[in-house]
């Protein structure tokens, strides 16, 4: 019973190693605080951000929004809940994906369509609201 068979080895390799991994190579970028002290930033494509934004889709979309992609809640993540500051270690950013409603993303997509919309040229609405 106390011998650890090597499928649970390599299960746990798996599960640890990439989160000591990404602590040092999937930090994208280092900015300089007011103290002139360095915080590490997080994005989309930190590999343990994007198994629990994996896991965020898949609750979002079997429980409330069954249309859903991953580019929506990609951009919801980079374009608004991140835009004004990104998470300072990776359970902070862990915390946010997990915390994500979806109203939050229907608000930002509502807006976002808005704001894509004023730009475009009224022909090209065309199929939506008929003519020639």
């Amino acid at each position: 019973m106390g011998s650890i068979t090597l499928s649970s080895k390599i299960f746990w390799s798996f599960f640890f190693i990439p989160l000591k991994i990404s602590r040092y190579f999937d930090i994208i970028a280092k900015l300089s605080a007011e103290e002139g002290m360095e915080q590490e930033v997080f994005d989309v494509n930190n590999t343990c951000i994007q198994l629990v934004m994996v896991l965020k889709l898949q609750k979002l979309t079997k429980n409330e929004i069954p249309t859903l992609r991953y580019e929506n809640l990609e951009d919801y993540l980079t374009y608004g809940l991140w835009k004004k500051g990104c998470p300072k270690s990776l359970h902070e950013a862990i915390n946010q994906v997990l915390s994500v409603k979806a109203q939050d993303i229907v608000r930002f997509m509502a807006r976002d369509a808005i704001v894509r919309g004023r730009s475009r040229d009224l022909s090209e609405f065309t199929d939506l609201i008929g003519g020639n």
